[in-house]
């Protein structure tokens, strides 16, 4: 944020702060403040670094914050105070717990964030957290024996943390939920189970802790055989500079997390297929879609003639099911048609990692890299 916009930004909370001190009540108020958290949040840059909740809290929340009535607080106090909560940034770390998930081992990176001990935590978000599961035993007693089974329960479960700078808690959370859906996506993949966010805490010298709440996991155990497939995932992910083909794979990935959170399979479906799309089309392919994707699979997935026709057959039929489905509502997906999709899917991912390792970089013909295009096209006249 630009200095010039951190004044005006001042300013904004300053005169909000006079209205206020001169008698301000219930909906005016609220208006006021309203209009203040609107004028801030148009300033170029403010987005980037704060939510529109840590403006709206830091400019209500003073009085509370400070221990000091608004008529006590000279204009010098109020511009720190601003500064201090607003427009300096900080470093936070974001907790997420994986109920039912235990066993990694501590530090394990999954995409941007690390698996973290409940011992390793500040005091201050233990306790948090034992606060939440304390209730959350109140309201559900029956779930374990006792109280102290419980909590051991869970301070074995798996937490992953992430770190991010911003200049309110609301923005860090925000940022971390981004790289915590990530890192929920490999894990959804690789277990093919639909992980969500549960519980969250957020820290940061200078700020205390702060927590929300709730979600599930699953009953699942680190398996080493799998650190493989995590590691690439990671890599994939946090890579500052992928190349146009890695965006795909990273793009498909996402959505093939995605289709394991989806309840229905209609919209599996469509997401797996969205997922072909993304992995084998371009803006060039504006044209004659169903044909296109079919023939691009078809000629990556199989060498013998007939298979080729097979793949292109059934590519073109989940084409039209997909359209059906978006455009009309119509066809009814079954279990075996979400397999068959999610199939070829998974097998045109590992075929486009084989070509990036082999030095593709591109699915289209661009000028000094390997594309994928030029290879199917190679391939037609073999």
């Amino acid at each position: 944020m630009r200095a010039e916009v951190q004044k005006e930004v001042v300013e904004i909370a300053l005169t909000f702060f006079k209205k206020w001190s001169t008698g301000l009540v219930e909906r005016a108020f609220y208006d006021a403040r309203d209009e203040a958290v609107q004028a801030i949040l148009e300033k170029k840059g403010v987005e980037e670094s704060l939510s529109e909740d840590d403006i709206r809290s830091a400019l209500q929340d003073v009085v509370h914050l400070t221990q000091k009535d608004l008529d006590d607080l000279s204009p010098e106090e109020l511009r720190n105070y601003i500064t201090d909560r607003v427009l300096t940034e900080r470093d936070f770390v974001v907790v997420y717990p994986l109920y039912g998930v235990y066993e990694f081992p501590k530090e394990t990176k999954i995409g941007n964030g690390s698996v973290v001990p409940f011992t390793d935590l500040p005091a201050e978000a233990r306790e948090m957290f034992e606060g939440i599961w304390e209730r959350e035993f109140k309201h559900r007693p029956w779930i374990y024996k006792t109280l102290e089974e419980f909590l051991e329960d869970r301070r074995d479960t798996l937490l992953v943390e992430f770190g991010v700078k911003a200049c309110g808690v609301g923005r860090a959370q925000e940022r971390a939920r981004e790289s915590a859906e990530d890192s929920l996506m490999i894990l959804r993949t690789v277990y093919d189970h639909p992980f969500s966010l549960a519980d969250v805490v957020v820290y940061s010298e200078g700020r205390g802790c702060q927590a929300s709440v709730p979600g599930y996991g699953g009953w699942i155990r680190y398996n080493p055989a799998i650190k493989g497939e995590i590691d690439f995932w990671t890599d994939i992910i946090v890579k500052p500079h992928p190349t146009d083909l890695e965006g795909r794979i990273r793009r498909a990935h996402r959505l093939a997390g995605l289709s394991v959170t989806v309840q229905r399979r209609e919209l599996a479906f469509v997401v797996l297929t969205i997922g072909l799309e993304t992995l084998l089309l371009s803006k060039g392919d504006r044209d004659y879609l169903r044909y296109k994707l079919a023939e691009k699979a078809a000629f990556l997935l199989e060498v013998d003639r007939d298979k080729r026709v097979a793949i292109f057959e059934r590519v073109k039929d989940i084409y039209n099911k997909r359209s059906g489905i978006v455009h009309s509502g119509l066809g009814e997906v079954s279990e075996n048609d979400l397999d068959e999709v999610r199939a070829i899917f998974w097998r045109l991912v590992r075929r486009t990692e084989e070509l990036r390792d082999q030095g593709y970089q591109s699915l289209t013909k661009t000028d000094g890299q390997k594309s994928v295009d030029e290879l199917i096209e190679s391939l037609k006249f073999q």
